[in-house]
């Protein structure tokens, strides 16, 4: 087995991923964050030499699997409370510039919420897929993770939602009251053409 990490200075310089073969990536799910140093290989292509599980902690001289798993039974499990009360470090997973948000992904966070964390364009100026960022987190209404920006704006556009409504709703009161008008005003012509007909 073997797997890539994704780093956009690098890929940037060389167009591809770096490359991990299976005992570098031992341990690891898709969308941890980890620390490696890079080699490139006689045909150009960017290969990990070293990887250390962010801490520090070597997970890629051989036996890393077992270094790995027992920095992660030091570490207790992500409860809600911590996860709201301190910053997080995720990796940009997907941004979708049209539609203006992305979401970060964080081992922790998507173990705890079951999802990435939700967040907004202009929040993360500059960064891209495959960066490392630092945020804070929120729930909203249902549980899902969001940036407090990203959640500030969903308020913000609901507390508009009622006054939108009842704009909509009086307009088209307003479009129904001209339409009965124009009814009325029609009747008077009507029954003058209905007695030019008799």
């Amino acid at each position: 087995g073997y797997g890539f990490v994704r780093h956009a200075g690098i890929h940037r310089l060389v167009g591809r991923d770096v490359f991990l073969s299976a005992s570098q990536f031992a341990g690891r799910e898709v969308g941890d964050t980890v620390s490696f140093a890079v080699e490139l290989t006689p045909d150009g292509l960017p290969r990990a030499r070293e990887v250390w599980r962010d801490g520090g902690s070597d997970i890629g001289r051989g036996g890393g699997a077992q270094g790995s798993q027992e920095s992660e039974a030091v570490a207790s499990p992500l409860t809600t409370e911590t996860m709201l009360a301190r910053e997080h470090r995720g990796v940009v997973a997907e941004y979708d510039e049209v539609r203006g948000f992305g979401f970060i992904r964080n081992r922790e966070i998507h173990r705890l919420c079951g999802k990435d964390v939700f967040f907004r364009k202009g929040e993360f100026p500059g960064k891209s897929v495959g960066d490392l960022v630092v945020m804070r987190v929120v729930l909203d209404a249902v549980g899902r993770p969001r940036t407090p920006e990203a959640a500030a704006h969903a308020a913000e556009m609901e507390a508009r939602m009622p006054a939108a409504i009842a704009a909509g709703q009086l307009a088209a009161a307003s479009g129904a009251a001209a339409f009965q008008g124009a009814r009325e005003a029609r009747q008077p012509w009507q029954q003058q053409q209905q007695r030019k007909q008799q």
